[in-house]
């Protein structure tokens, strides 16, 4: 809106409808917005707002994006059809998936894929130590399953051939197709293991702090603020689902000590949601246009509640005839839908783009946790095999040496 003097300019969507609508039936107009920039609540049997405008006939014509309710039906006619449907959901901060990234070398499969994976590798040593020894299998070898525990191993990691697998090497027929089998089944798993631990390891995840509104209800941590004007408190109020009027007592009363829960600041609210743990009920075109300035904040699935917007006049005006007519040409064709999509809803906002949440990220020393210790658990278990070692070739050595020193 802008005002030059005593003249009233408005721009947008719903400026752009009131021109088509002017352009159709050939009236001219001047703007008259309410002195105390209300859309309409009633106040001891009075409404005040631009509903109230209509009921004292201080105008002829609403052009805005009021919400149909039956309360208003009993001071004002709408225009129908609506000019659009608005949603209200509720915007908040996703949190960072950095939770237990010591396990990170886990992330990239589920535990079944790597028991699977265990599965195959036991079932791979069987099959071929069948294939290779025909009847000559013995189970009671304990050289060959340590030799085809390593060999299997060695597979998996893509290592150099060691002596054990040069002697598990194929010789018969079945034995080389079995491993070419294992092999490219191999290739596959580490490949796709691959490109998913690089993607977990560089990207940031990011994950809903709740599922649904009733989680987030019970999220005493969380703050909850509502924006939204005129007769849409009703709708919370007499909301037929129990999570929205437990939302709308918990806002009730945090507001009685804290005015900004139910502050109409929009900004005030989207910067707060942007800082840490506040979730805000907003309109969708407006959540739209902040999830464009910041693609941290995002909206939960569930819609809290939807109504149709419309332009009003006076009861038994005489342009809701012509008005109505027109209007439903208009949205019959599309035109409605067309200005709303082309322009935008808060004119010079919605040409910021954001850069999405799901973009390269610097590798920090929590990411390689998980490497550590592995590497740290693989250094411990050489380490202890090494003492073992020393113990059973040494120290026999030791007390033979020691023996004939005190002799």
């Amino acid at each position: 809106m802008e005002v030059v003097g005593t003249r009233v300019s408005i721009s947008g969507p719903i400026s752009d409808i009131l021109q088509t609508l002017a352009k159709t039936l050939n009236f001219s107009y001047v703007i008259r917005p309410p002195a105390d920039k209300q859309w309409g609540v009633e106040v001891d049997g009075l409404w005040d707002g631009m509903v109230g405008q209509l009921q004292r006939r201080d105008v002829d014509f609403v052009a805005a994006d009021l919400s149909v309710h039956e309360d208003r039906t009993a001071v004002m006619d709408f225009i129908m059809p609506p000019i659009m449907y608005s949603y209200v959901e509720v915007m908040y901060k996703k949190v960072d998936d950095d939770v237990d990234q010591w396990l990170l070398l886990a992330k990239p499969f589920k535990l079944e894929v790597f028991l699977l994976i265990f599965a195959c590798g036991i079932l791979f040593s069987i099959l071929y130590r069948l294939t290779q020894s025909g009847s000559k299998f013995e189970i009671s070898n304990c050289r060959y399953w340590y030799e085809m525990l390593w060999f299997t191993i060695s597979t998996i990691l893509k290592q150099d051939k060691p002596d054990c697998e040069k002697r598990q090497a194929p010789t018969s027929y079945g034995s080389k197709l079995l491993l070419g089998f294992w092999l490219l089944f191999l290739v596959v798993i580490v490949s796709i293991y691959s490109a998913n631990f690089v993607a977990a390891i560089s990207v940031k995840r990011q994950k809903p702090p709740f599922a649904n509104l009733m989680e987030l209800v019970e999220r005493e941590d969380y703050t909850l603020g509502m924006p939204i004007e005129g007769v849409n408190y009703e709708l919370f109020k007499t909301s037929p689902r129990e999570d929205v009027r437990k939302a709308w007592t918990r806002m009730k009363k945090e507001n009685e000590t804290n005015p900004f829960i139910m502050s109409t600041d929009y900004d005030a609210h989207a910067r707060k949601a942007e800082t840490g743990k506040h979730a805000v009920f907003m309109y969708t075109s407006q959540i739209r246009i902040y999830k464009q300035e910041d693609c941290r904040l995002a909206s939960l699935e569930e819609k809290v509640s939807w109504q149709q917007s419309a332009f009003g006049v006076p009861l038994q005006s005489p342009l809701k005839h012509d008005l109505e007519h027109v209007m439903s040409f208009l949205v019959q064709a599309g035109i409605i839908q067309n200005i709303i999509n082309s322009r935008d809803r808060f004119p010079g906002q919605n040409n910021k783009t954001c850069i999405h949440g799901d973009t390269v990220k610097a590798i920090v020393i929590t990411d390689l946790l998980g490497c550590i210790v592995v590497v740290g658990a693989f250094v411990g278990l050489s380490l202890l095999a090494l003492v073992f070692e020393l113990m059973f070739y040494r120290l026999p050595r030791f007390r033979n040496t020691k023996a004939d020193f005190i002799s």
